[in-house]
């Protein structure tokens, strides 16, 4: 792709009408993207160099020139001697810090899922909770008028049999 094409896609990409690009500023442009295109190249390189330093028991082996038997005698100590090495450049390899960055991050933002819909049942418990203690204050004044009322209405049926007795009481019996 030429350099004016990359630039216009960018500008577009960035909302911009690359037509409106004076000229003199698309020379600064043109040079800005130049070395930025060098820079990429070189970090392409550095990417696949560091990929291509990758070694396995068996490429050192084959590399040096050293025979299985040789490499897998004196107690395994050749070939546990490049396993170490390897697992210590897996742990320098910027691949696989990523990687163990990615993972982590992955897990991380699990967990803040996880807290967030914990403390979301949480607030909505709360909230039912707080219905719950209203509903029920409302049904003790409920159940406090009605006993109220109940002793009204023993009041007035202890007042209507004291009536109803005095007038059932004979004169004469007293």
């Amino acid at each position: 792709m030429e350099l004016d094409d990359v630039i216009k896609e960018k500008l577009i990409e960035m909302e911009l009408d690359p037509e409106k690009i004076k000229e003199n500023l698309m020379k600064y442009l043109r040079s800005i993207e130049q070395l930025i295109q060098e820079k990429d190249s070189y970090w392409k390189q550095v990417l696949s160099d560091i990929e291509n330093t990758k070694y396995t028991v068996k490429s050192v082996a084959d590399e040096l020139k050293i025979s299985r038997t040789t490499f897998y005698s004196y107690d395994n100590l050749l070939q546990k001697y490049v396993q170490h090495s390897i697992e210590k450049s897996k742990k320098r390899n910027p691949y696989n810090v990523i990687q163990n960055l990615e993972e982590s991050h992955k897990l991380i933002n699990s967990r803040i899922k996880l807290m967030e819909q914990r403390d979301v049942d949480v607030l909505l418990l709360e909230n039912e909770n707080e219905l719950l203690r209203n509903q029920l204050k409302e049904k003790n004044k409920e159940v406090e008028n009605l006993k109220e009322e109940l002793i009204g209405i023993g009041k007035k049926n202890s007042a209507y049999n004291n009536r109803k007795d005095s007038k059932n009481k004979s004169p004469f019996l007293s």
